[in-house]
């Protein structure tokens, strides 16, 4: 049983820009699912901190978009959630490397992060209720076992790196 987690706000989000509601928004991923999660994060991010989003999804790809909703708002969520812990004095910034082909697609993203180092394959939740959250990890790693993808968390020299790979099968 998998449990997705996404709050209500970036549902609301979600469905206002897939649903051609919203017309204004700054990043085009050329995914819509994709477009209202890193717009999401992105007008609501301190004006601090540098966003880029590098690269664009194919008009179709193998990945259903709930899948690919789960790992990339995860995956972006996670990286916010670090850089605001961070100080202006350490540069904060988050990167968005997209790419996808027939057969595979790949999502990296990188963030400033000052206060772990090496590998990092599991990272306990950073929030005082830990009973109701802590699933993002296990639902992106869920969803990589089913491309038979790949899923790998470093951290060096301040830089966190969360690179996703899912296969089509």
């Amino acid at each position: 049983m998998r449990i997705y987690v996404l709050s209500d706000m970036i549902i609301t989000f979600i469905l206002l820009r897939c649903r051609g509601l919203l017309q204004n928004y700054y990043i085009s991923t050329n995914n819509s699912v994709c477009d209202a999660i890193v717009n999401y994060f992105y007008e609501n991010l301190d004006k601090n901190i540098e966003f880029k989003c590098d690269g664009k999804f194919p008009e179709s790809i193998f990945v259903n978009d709930s899948d690919l909703c789960v790992v990339f708002s995860n995956l972006l969520k996670n990286a916010v959630e670090a850089v605001a812990k961070e100080d202006k004095e350490n540069y904060p910034k988050i990167y968005i490397f997209l790419y996808a082909n027939a057969e595979y697609l790949s999502i990296i993203i990188e963030n400033t992060c000052t206060y772990l180092n090496n590998t990092i394959q599991t990272l306990p939740t950073t929030k005082m209720d830990s009973q109701n959250h802590g699933f993002g990890l296990k639902n992106i790693r869920d969803i990589v076992k089913k491309y038979n993808g790949n899923l790998e968390l470093t951290c060096e020299k301040n830089i966190f790196k969360a690179t996703c790979y899912l296969r089509n099968i």
